[in-house]
Order: C-alpha cells, then sequence, then structure tokens
C-alpha cells in the first residue's frame, strides 16, 4: 500500500467514525427524551427491596439511616414509595409488629 492509498483509506475510516458517531448521538439523544417522558412510577419498577432489619446486628435507628441512604441512591423521594419499599424490606417479623401497632394500615399508608 502507497502513501496515497493509505491516507484514502485514513479519510474512509475517518468519515465511518463520523457517520457512527453521528448515529450513535442520535440514539442517545431519542433514549434521553423517552426517559425524561417516563413517568417516575415507572422507574419505580427495577428497584430491589433494601435488605431485611437484624435487631441482633445494628439498632433500628442506623438501619433507617442507611434505609434513607439508599433511597437517595436509587432517587427515591415520594414518601409513599419510601413507605412500601420499608414495609418490603424490613422482613416479615417486623412487618407483622408493624402492622399490629398501626392496626393493619402498614402497605403504604404509613409515613416515614
Amino acid at each position: 500500500m502507497d502513501a496515497k492509498q493509505f491516507q484514502l483509506l485514513l479519510k474512509t475510516i475517518n468519515e465511518q467514525q463520523k457517520i457512527l458517531l453521528d448515529v450513535f448521538s442520535k440514539k442517545f439523544q431519542m433514549q434521553r427524551q423517552n426517559d425524561s417522558s417516563t413517568s417516575k412510577s415507572d422507574n419505580y419498577v427495577n428497584i430491589t427491596p433494601f435488605e431485611e432489619f437484624e435487631s441482633r446486628r445494628e439498632k433500628f435507628s442506623f438501619y433507617l439511616k442507611r434505609f434513607e441512604n439508599y433511597c437517595l441512591m436509587k432517587s427515591i423521594v415520594n414518601a409513599e414509595k419510601k413507605a412500601q419499599l420499608l414495609c418490603t424490606s424490613i422482613g416479615s417479623a417486623h412487618y407483622n409488629n408493624l402492622a399490629v401497632a398501626w392496626s393493619g394500615k402498614v402497605s403504604g399508608s404509613v409515613e416515614l
């Protein structure tokens, strides 16, 4: 391959890269628009429960601080969603205690 052919090859590669970058840029912009138009309630679908509370390992106040940090990391700001996540995360024994304390009003009506 002589110098002229090599220059032509480099030019072709650069043009192809520009085309690919344009395509990816447009797809990325479309994806961002779709993500921003998705309602926030759809974003909660992919959130896994926080770890179960174990009273032998830590105080509940520390557990709540870690839970709040988890919610911040997952961008959960809605108090009702936080309460629901906490209820599904604390474990069955603690959930039962909470249900008794709140006379059966647990699932989403408890505010943190």
